[in-house]
């Protein structure tokens, strides 16, 4: 049998060309053992049947599957949420979304809706930072939707409800007049899904492939979704810094106005929003 330290040192080497520290986020998934632990006890020897598993994801991850398919869990914001094979994995670049629509929402008893909301992370945020807000988290496909729930199990406070749906057809006549609707859909070019990176292309292509020219999505929202906010509500979208300007224009021929940009952490361009006239 091997000992902790001999797994993380193999793991470590292995992994040498991934992003530093992947090894101990491994160790601490698959064998319960963070630096301290390594640290004080790496001498102690480590069941077969952990061994297997820890080494086993270690070469899956060698392979380029996505760390947090492998792991089960990512962190957004305070959540820890679970995610897997069939969702997109949420990215820090979507807290600038967040934070646009937790602006808005404040304390106010507003309610609004998440589309294509896929673990959850933008609805569930929300209504973490803001408890007099309301969500629906609509999604369509399958694969997600299995995580989407047991994420809203965890962190919906009760104020995030479930809806499923395709975001590309029209909304449902019953669904309530909006305050907000918020989305970071698939908006990655249809030529482009190809040239992703290895474990970019991991991630289910319903999520990421917005078209031939990545803004399938944002015209049908504004146009038809647009319809169910009331005057005044925001619109907020993730984009592509290049789609922008487009993004834009969308929305002021849709019938927004005070239209803002805001940047992501990379200080690129990753937020489009307005509010309906």
């Amino acid at each position: 049998m091997k000992t902790l330290k001999e797994l993380y040192l193999f793991a470590k080497k292995e992994l040498k060309e991934k992003e530093e520290g992947e090894a101990l986020i491994l160790s601490e998934a698959f064998l319960s053992a963070g630096r301290r632990e390594i640290s004080l006890y790496g001498e102690k020897t480590v069941p077969e049947t952990e061994s297997e598993k820890f080494l086993e994801a270690v070469k899956m991850r060698k392979e380029n599957r996505p760390l947090q398919y492998i792991t089960g869990y990512e962190y957004f914001g305070d959540m820890k949420l679970e995610v897997g094979e069939g969702v997109l994995i949420p990215r820090e670049d979507t807290l600038p979304l967040c934070e646009v629509a937790a602006e808005f929402a404040g304390d106010k008893n507003v309610l609004g809706i998440d589309l294509c909301s896929g673990s959850g992370a933008i609805a569930l945020y929300i209504v973490n930072k803001c408890k007099n807000s309301k969500v629906y988290a609509m999604e369509l496909y399958e694969g997600a939707i299995k995580y989407l729930e047991k994420n809203i199990e965890a962190y919906g406070e009760k104020r995030v409800n479930f809806i499923k749906g395709d975001v590309l057809e029209n909304p449902d006549e019953n669904l309530p007049e909006l305050d907000f609707i918020v989305s970071n859909p698939p908006y990655i070019l249809t030529s482009e899904v190809a040239s992703l990176q290895e474990e970019v292309k991991k991630e289910p292509v319903t999520a990421l492939d917005g078209g031939e020219d990545g803004l399938v999505f944002y015209r049908h929202i504004v146009k038809e979704w647009g319809r169910k906010l009331k005057k005044g509500g925001l619109m907020a979208f993730e984009a592509d810094p290049q789609e922008m300007e487009d993004i834009k224009k969308l929305l002021l021929n849709g019938g927004f106005d005070n239209i803002g940009i805001v940047n992501d952490l990379g200080d690129l361009q990753r937020v489009v929003y307005g509010y309906k006239k």
